[in-house]
């Protein structure tokens, strides 16, 4: 038996696996990143939808913001029975959505979210495992949580059409 769960925009899930019942976690990313956390021996994962870098003063949606979000995500899966050295992360997203963000005064927030992301991982000594990031393409993420894989589907600029592919771990 399968479950997808959709994670939106700020938002974070925890979730852990039994028997044969498995997990797809979901998200779909422009200018945001993924990030998955996940014990895979202990069968507990999770994922955060950030849509910003920094925490904006007087904001608690703490799953927005890769300084609080990550955090918060490492520490639901602690309370959840993850084991701390296990973790792993896998990162998606951050592309260039508005314009040409190699021009001066184009966003660039995929970049900064990415760069915020990255840091706050680093931080909290959690190895990075797999990164898919940049470009000017949003992507659709999906990790498996029974064969710990992640799935990326990249959207076409243009078409809107989607490019198929399957990254392994």
């Amino acid at each position: 038996m399968e479950k997808t769960i959709l994670v939106k925009m700020g938002e974070l899930v925890v979730v852990r696996i039994n028997g044969e019942r498995n997990i797809i976690l979901k998200t779909v990313l422009g200018s945001c990143v993924g990030v998955v956390l996940v014990d895979v021996q202990r069968r507990i994962g999770g994922l955060a939808h950030i849509m910003l870098p920094k925490q904006l003063k007087g904001d608690d949606a703490y799953g927005k913001y890769a300084d609080t979000a990550v955090p918060l995500l490492l520490k639901k899966l602690l309370n959840s029975g993850a084991e701390r050295e296990k973790i792993k992360a896998y990162v998606a997203g951050g592309a260039c959505m508005f314009g040409n963000c190699d021009e001066r005064g184009a966003s660039k927030i995929g970049e900064e979210n990415i760069k915020s992301t990255i840091k706050v991982l680093e931080v909290l000594s959690i190895p990075v495992v797999f990164k898919e990031t940049g470009g000017n393409r949003g992507r659709t993420l999906m990790y498996n949580m029974k064969e710990d894989k992640v799935f990326i589907k990249v959207l076409s600029q243009f078409t809107g059409k989607k490019r198929e592919g399957v990254l392994d771990k």
